[in-house]
């Protein structure tokens, strides 16, 4: 049900939650709030495909989602991961469950499969990051298939 994010983005307009993330995610911001912003951004990206193109359109927005996922806080590294999962769920296709990755080029462009394979290589990955990284991954392998 895309209820709650339907309505914030009709209180607030696209423009005013793309802002409101951006700082939220702001390279300063505490722990605690860069985990609720990245869940939020996670229930957009995930609840529908329309509001998730606002958070992929705002470069600057999707480099501080895909920046989070190498936190060394696993808390902000899994929220991060959660967002890439849920925009790289999404397929050209709302229909269908299989074919092109609808968002899949926007995340090649910021270097996201390098970097998730970098971090997979990382030894001290705590088992939930590592889970969510692999997680990422089969996106990619999925995209690299179709």
């Amino acid at each position: 049900n895309d209820v709650g994010t339907r309505v914030v983005f009709e209180r607030l307009g696209a423009e005013q939650v793309v802002r409101l993330l951006r700082e939220l995610l702001a390279p300063e911001a505490d722990v605690p709030v860069a985990v609720h912003a990245l869940y939020l951004a996670n229930n957009i990206a995930v609840r529908s495909a329309e509001h998730c193109a606002h958070l992929v359109q705002d470069r600057e927005l999707l480099r501080a989602i895909v920046g989070h996922a190498a936190s060394g806080e696993s808390e902000v590294a899994i929220g991060a991961l959660w967002c890439i999962n849920s925009i790289a769920s999404h397929r050209a296709d709302a229909d269908a469950d299989a074919g092109e990755p609808r968002f899949m080029a926007a995340l090649e462009e910021e270097g996201v499969q390098p970097m998730l394979e970098m971090l997979l290589g990382d030894s001290g990955l705590c088992l939930g990051v590592r889970d969510r990284v692999k997680s990422c991954l089969d996106y990619f392998a999925a995209a690299d298939d179709a």
